[in-house]
């Protein structure tokens, strides 16, 4: 089994100068089989029960859930008989988290979404009804065509997303595991450095390129870098490609070879090697387990 490609946002016909957003209500009677996409994902159940599938673990899914999915989580979800999800759903490109420098700490623990922060977890009915009220009024906005539409569904999305980070941190003593790894740097053009490796950790990488990004030296960006992650830039890849290896082992059928060429690896010597190391064990040893 092969997870589905998504284009959402192509598929949202935006125009060159919209804000890259989609908005979308579903009723869940089909089930949305194993996809991903190159956008963020932000639902939020509003009512029916069922379950979804990130990166090949299972969770409950009922009124006051929602989901943060980074780009290229492999996702699924279905409805339990006779009780169809219903779903807010905004899709949106990762650039809005990195457009602001006072969007700092909120981009922190959201770029660590499926890592040391949760994709899922419930949000209590106040919370939830709070949010929801935010998606609904986003809604309405992105069916109207009026003066300020980008702003107001810009601010509303932050505000949804700030909302939801406060109660996470609120329910874990203020703060995600390992947020403290995550360092505003000194430049904003570091931030841009790691969304781009992001999007784009399985093709070929080299902080000689990256310098060139960020218009800075190759010595500056691994220095600044470290400062912001906790960790080298390699590792940094690594741990990107080993986690996106590990989603595909548990949630589909292709080969390990298959997916070691997908999650970037030239080399099957030095995917195993890299995968043993953040994982404790082979990727043979691990489908097993899982």
């Amino acid at each position: 089994m092969y997870p589905d490609y998504q284009d959402a946002l192509a598929e949202a016909e935006l125009s060159e100068n919209q804000l890259p957003v989609a908005m979308l209500y579903n009723v869940l009677i089909q089930n949305a089989r194993l996809h991903h996409h190159d956008c963020v994902e932000f639902t939020v159940v509003v009512q029916g029960t069922g379950a979804g599938w990130i990166d090949g673990k299972r969770h409950a899914m009922r009124p006051g859930t929602a989901v943060f999915l980074r780009p290229h989580h492999l996702h699924a979800i279905q409805s339990n008989p006779g009780d169809p999800l219903h779903l807010y759903t905004c899709l949106f490109d990762e650039q809005i988290l990195f457009d602001s420098a006072y969007d700092g700490s909120l981009r922190e623990v959201l770029l660590q979404a499926g890592d040391a922060v949760p994709s899922c977890f419930h949000l209590p009915k106040l919370q939830s009804g709070q949010i929801v009220q935010l998606l609904r009024e986003m809604m309405n906005e992105y069916r109207r065509d009026e003066y300020g539409k980008d702003i107001v569904l810009r601010s509303k999305l932050i505000e949804a997303l700030a909302r939801t980070v406060r109660h996470y941190m609120s329910s874990h003593d203020g703060r995600p595991a390992e947020a403290a790894a995550f360092r505003r740097p000194t430049y904003r053009t570091i931030w841009e450095v790691v969304r781009f490796i992001h999007l784009h950790f399985a093709e070929p990488l080299s902080l000689k390129e990256l310098a060139g990004l960020a218009g800075r030296s190759e010595a500056y960006v691994s220095r600044e870098f470290k400062k912001a992650t906790g960790m080298n830039f390699v590792d940094y890849v690594h741990k990107l490609r080993v986690g996106r290896a590990a989603a595909l082992l548990s949630a589909t059928d292709m080969s390990i070879t298959e997916i070691a060429s997908e999650v970037g690896y030239d080399y099957f010597r030095t995917f195993s090697r890299a995968f043993k190391a953040l994982k404790g064990m082979p990727p043979s040893e691990y489908r097993k387990s899982v």
